[in-house]
């Protein structure tokens, strides 16, 4: 195997253990997209060590994603209303964050056209053209 072959493989699993979380009984992950909740993650079934694994989706670094933990302290008679309170705050903090995202999606698209043309060996695409002689 050729060590380009090789190197590229280790700095995509670099990238993946790197991405990867490690969440404790009562912690969890809020994906979010646009400032609104698309779901609740709590991690694999797979428990290593007391901790279940939460891998994002690899090919969208740039989507805000928010670790929570549960508030066990609160006992079964807090109000519902509060949780939703912070949960509110949390998404009014991610505001500003909405157009850096959007910008590092459309430069996300941009990397990956460009190494897909690299590797389906579009070459042409990056040859300079010479001037005429």
């Amino acid at each position: 195997m050729p060590l380009e072959t090789l190197l590229a493989a280790a700095l995509v699993a670099v990238y993946l253990v790197d991405s990867a979380s490690f969440l404790a009984l009562g912690e969890a992950v809020i994906v979010t997209r646009r400032a609104a909740l698309r779901r609740l993650a709590s991690g694999s079934a797979l428990e290593l060590g007391g901790r279940r694994p939460f891998l994002p989706n690899p090919l969208t670094p740039f989507w805000p994603e928010l670790r929570i933990e549960w508030a066990t302290w609160a006992g079964p008679g807090s109000p519902a209303g509060t949780a939703a309170h912070e949960m509110r705050a949390h998404l009014h903090a991610l505001r500003g964050v909405a157009p850096l995202a959007a910008g590092a999606a459309a430069l996300w698209k941009f990397l990956v056209a460009i190494v897909v043309a690299a590797v389906a060996g579009l070459k042409s695409l990056f040859k300079r053209k010479s001037a005429a002689t």
